[in-house]
């Protein structure tokens, strides 16, 4: 089974530096091109499952990828980015100046109406079930959001929180994982690659990420 991970391309908050969470979120001009180069780089997979957060930021962004395939895609809320709370629209800053004061290790801090780390791996438990039940020799692609993807490549790859920093995403950037025959257990092969950003002066990006 191989499952495919990637994140929305740029949008007008990012350029910002502002927390989007569950707010809907539009693409940049730059996100849009993103968007269609990712698209161009996954036409040639046979996708035979094709999930998706239900906010803007990803909605357009995965058009931009369905364009090349007849498949439906299928809205899941549970991919929907963290809850931020009230630190939703602020900056990041504000982010860390909260975290600071609550004293609070970085995966229990729940802002104001908000999830924690904890709380969005509970409310993802559902979606690692659905991806467990994928038989072999199948292909899913998975589209969602920065701290979304970290927590599914966290859990799916046996990561600890002591390797969060290490979990990066860029923008529209490319994960691929495949489920081992004999054990079952799930391996990186591309970790956060955006190669398909062909002019990385202009777009920005991580070239590859090779393996976990």
């Amino acid at each position: 089974m191989k499952l495919i991970i990637v994140r929305h391309g740029e949008t007008v908050a990012n350029l910002q530096k502002i927390i989007q969470g569950q707010r809907p979120g539009e693409l940049s001009a730059r996100g849009r091109l993103q968007a269609r180069l990712l698209g161009e780089r996954l036409r040639p997979e046979r996708i035979d499952h094709f999930w998706a957060s239900p906010l803007t930021r990803v909605v357009q962004t995965t058009a931009a990828v369905a364009s090349h395939h007849d498949i439906t895609i299928v809205s899941l809320p549970e991919l929907m980015e963290r809850h931020f709370g009230v630190l939703e629209g602020r900056s990041f800053d504000d982010y860390f100046i909260a975290l600071e004061q609550s004293g609070l290790p970085f995966n229990l801090f729940r802002p104001s109406g908000g999830e924690s780390l904890g709380d969005v791996e509970k409310r993802l438990a559902r979606v690692i079930n659905r991806i467990r039940r994928i038989p072999q020799g199948k292909t899913l692609l998975l589209a969602a959001h920065s701290v979304i993807n970290k927590v599914l490549l966290k859990i799916l790859l046996d990561k600890s929180l002591d390797d969060w920093e290490d979990i990066r995403q860029d923008n529209s950037c490319v994960n691929i994982l495949h489920r081992n025959r004999d054990d079952g257990r799930m391996a990186a092969d591309l970790l956060n690659c955006t190669r398909h950003l062909r002019e990385p002066e202009h777009i920005g990006g991580h070239p590859c990420g090779d393996g976990p």
